[in-house]
């Protein structure tokens, strides 16, 4: 019985060989590579969007003229110190998030001239070019003058005639605030 001749591999074939599984292993490297960065973006987007910022479209005319119906706002989840003037997102039980801006904080006396609409803070009358119409107290709303408690705070929106607010619903606890609107009309 004859036996074949086994032949020695030729270094060509060796070289083609390993050429091939180089190029193997690379495309399989590019694409766990790629795999991996995609779901890095995707984590980064989620905690970005979904932690830091929000963003909102806005609802109704009570921000007018600052905000628009349709205009959408980036805001920044995790602050906490919230100053007279800041426009932010509050929670709201009944139906959708409103946007209003904070007029008092906690400690301030907040109260409306019923005769001119006038807002006055400690005592001051404010400044206030963003509000539109005249600013009057709600018959059956929050009584005016008002001090406000630790961690509550008085919203306006800026369309005062038509801006359910809380001359309505009164005062807000710190803990309703979600974000702080950081770029309007984006």
């Amino acid at each position: 019985m004859i036996f074949p001749l086994r032949r020695k591999p030729a270094a060509q074939d060796i070289d083609d060989f390993l050429a091939a599984e180089i190029a193997r292993s690379r495309r399989c490297t590019y694409f766990k590579r790629l795999a991996a960065a995609t779901l890095l973006v995707a984590l980064l987007v989620w905690v970005l969007f979904g932690v830091v910022f929000a963003i909102t479209t806005v609802r109704g005319s009570s921000m007018n003229p600052t905000l628009w119906d349709g205009d959408v706002v980036l805001s920044w989840r995790l602050g906490t110190d919230f100053a007279a003037g800041d426009v932010v997102i509050i929670d709201n039980a009944e139906r959708r998030d409103y946007i209003k801006r904070i007029i008092g904080v906690p400690g301030d006396t907040i109260d409306i001239d019923e005769e001119t609409g006038v807002v006055f803070r400690n005592g001051r009358a404010l400044d206030e070019p963003y509000a539109a119409g005249v600013t009057l107290p709600r018959d059956d709303g929050l009584p005016f003058p008002v001090t406000l408690g630790e961690e509550e705070y008085l919203l306006l929106g800026d369309n005062r005639i038509f801006s359910y607010d809380s001359r309505d619903w009164g005062l807000v606890r710190k803990e309703r605030i979600r974000a702080k609107v950081i770029l309007p009309s984006i």
